[in-house]
C-alpha cells in the first residue's frame, strides 16, 4: 500500500516537472476515502500512507522548483454518491489531483472527471 502511494506521488511529481509556468504555491492532493463507515480503518491507513509519502517528498525539497504537497482528506463514506459530492468540493477548492482506492468509487470518479475535463479543459483534474 505504501509503495502504491509513493508511486502515485512520484508519478504526479514527474507530471509536474513536465509542466512549465507553475508558481511556488503548494500542490493540493485530494484524498477521497471512506473515513467513516465500514471501511474507515482501511482508508485511514491508506490516508496515513499517502501523507507519509507526501512528507517524504516534501522533506526532500518538494517537486517542480520546491513546491510542496498538501493532502486534503475528504470522507465519501464508501458511497459512490457521496464520492461525487466530495469530488465536487475538491474541484471547487481548485484541487487538481485526486487519490482514491475503492474500485466502486473509482468508477464514479473516473466517469465524473471525464465529463468535467471535457467540459472545462483549462481546469482539468488528474485521478
Amino acid at each position: 500500500m505504501k509503495a502504491f502511494s509513493i508511486r502515485v506521488l512520484l508519478g504526479g511529481a514527474l507530471f509536474l516537472q513536465c509542466v512549465s509556468a507553475w508558481s511556488a504555491e503548494t500542490i493540493k492532493l485530494a484524498f477521497l476515502g471512506g473515513l467513516s463507515g465500514p471501511y474507515a480503518l482501511q482508508d485511514e491507513e491508506m490516508l496515513k500512507n499517502v501523507k507519509a509519502a507526501a512528507d517524504i517528498v516534501n522533506a526532500r525539497g518538494g517537486v517542480a522548483g520546491g513546491r510542496r504537497f498538501e493532502v486534503v482528506a475528504l470522507d465519501h463514506k464508501a458511497n459512490p454518491q457521496e464520492a461525487l459530492i466530495v469530488l465536487k468540493q475538491a474541484i471547487d477548492q481548485d484541487i487538481r489531483f485526486v487519490i482514491s482506492g475503492r474500485s466502486n468509487i473509482a468508477h464514479a470518479i473516473t466517469d465524473a472527471l471525464s465529463k468535467h475535463n471535457a467540459r472545462d479543459p483549462n481546469r482539468s483534474v488528474l485521478f
